[in-house]
C-alpha cells in the first residue's frame, strides 16, 4: 500500500512539474528531474535543473539530459555565506563571426569575476574569460543555434558566469551548466548522466580546507592519499583545487606584504 502511494505520490509531482515549470516534457524526462533533484537533496519545485533536448551522437537521436542550472550555483554560493560579489560582465569588442551560412554580430569575449570570501577572513577574486567562438553552440549544419542568434551577448555572459562560479566554488558544482550546454551534442565519451555520481564528502570537505591553506599545505595532503583517495577527490572537483590554493597563496603573500 505504500509503495503505491509513493508511486501516486510521483505521478502527481510529475503531473505538477510538466503543467508548471517543464512544459512539453515528456514523464520520463521530468521523473529524471525528480531522480537528479534527490540524489542532490534539492527542491525540484525551485527549479534548480532544466530538461535540454541534446543529439546523441552514439544513438543519433535526440534524447533529454538534466542538467544544473545557472541559478542553482548562484543560490548554492549565495546560501554557503562565502559568496563576496558577482560582477557586472565585462565583453570584448564586438565583431562579425560567421558559422556555417549565418553572420552574426557578439563580442570576442566576456569576463566575470566571483568574489569568495576565504576561511582567514580575506576575500579572493576568481576571474573566468570566455571566447565566443569557443563558447557557442551550433547546430548539424554549422549556424549558431536559435538561443545564441537571438541573445549573443546574454548567452555568452552566462557561460562565462557559470565558469567563474565553478572556480569559485568548486566544493558546490561542477557539471556544465544547461546554459552552457544549449544546442551542443553528446558524444560517445562524454554522455553525462541523469543521476549524480557518489562523492565522498568528508574527503571532498577536507580536499578544500587544505587547498585554502594554500599550495603547501594542499600538495602535503594530496601525497598522503591513496590512489583511491585522489581518484575520489578528481570526481569531487573534476576541474581541480589549483585556483583555490593560488588563490590562498596570493592572500597570505598579500598580508605579509602589509604587515
Amino acid at each position: 500500500m505504500t509503495n503505491e502511494l509513493t508511486e501516486m505520490n510521483v505521478q502527481k509531482t510529475v503531473a505538477t512539474l510538466k503543467s508548471s515549470l517543464y512544459p512539453g516534457a515528456s514523464d520520463a524526462s521530468v521523473r529524471m528531474v525528480l531522480d537528479y533533484c534527490q540524489a542532490r537533496k534539492l527542491d525540484p519545485f525551485l527549479k534548480p535543473v532544466h530538461i535540454v533536448p541534446m543529439w546523441d551522437s552514439k544513438a543519433k537521436e535526440m534524447r533529454d539530459v538534466i542538467m544544473p542550472g545557472l541559478n542553482l550555483y548562484r543560490t548554492q554560493a549565495a546560501e554557503s555565506g562565502k559568496l563576496a560579489g558577482i560582477s557586472e560582465p565585462e565583453f570584448g569588442p564586438r565583431i562579425s563571426f560567421t558559422f556555417g551560412s549565418a553572420t552574426i554580430q557578439a563580442p570576442e569575449h566576456c569576463k566575470v569575476t566571483v568574489k569568495r570570501l576565504m576561511s582567514n577572513g580575506q576575500i579572493a577574486e576568481f576571474t573566468a574569460i570566455e571566447f565566443f567562438d569557443e563558447a557557442v553552440s551550433v547546430d548539424k549544419n554549422g549556424n549558431p543555434t536559435p538561443m545564441w542568434k537571438k541573445r549573443p551577448r546574454g548567452m555568452l555572459a552566462k557561460t562565462a558566469e557559470s565558469q567563474a562560479l565553478r572556480k569559485a566554488f568548486p566544493d558546490i558544482g561542477a557539471a556544465e551548466t544547461a546554459e552552457e550546454m544549449e544546442g551542443k551534442a553528446i558524444y560517445a565519451d562524454e554522455t553525462p548522466s541523469a543521476q549524480a555520481p557518489a562523492v565522498d564528502e568528508d574527503l571532498a570537505k577536507r580536499a578544500f580546507a587544505a587547498a585554502n591553506e594554500g599550495s603547501t599545505t594542499y600538495r602535503d595532503f594530496w601525497r598522503r592519499l591513496t590512489q583511491t583517495e585522489r581518484q575520489a577527490v578528481r570526481l569531487a572537483y573534476p576541474n581541480g583545487l589549483a585556483d583555490v590554493a593560488k588563490a590562498a597563496d596570493e592572500v597570505v603573500d598579500a598580508e605579509a606584504v602589509n604587515a
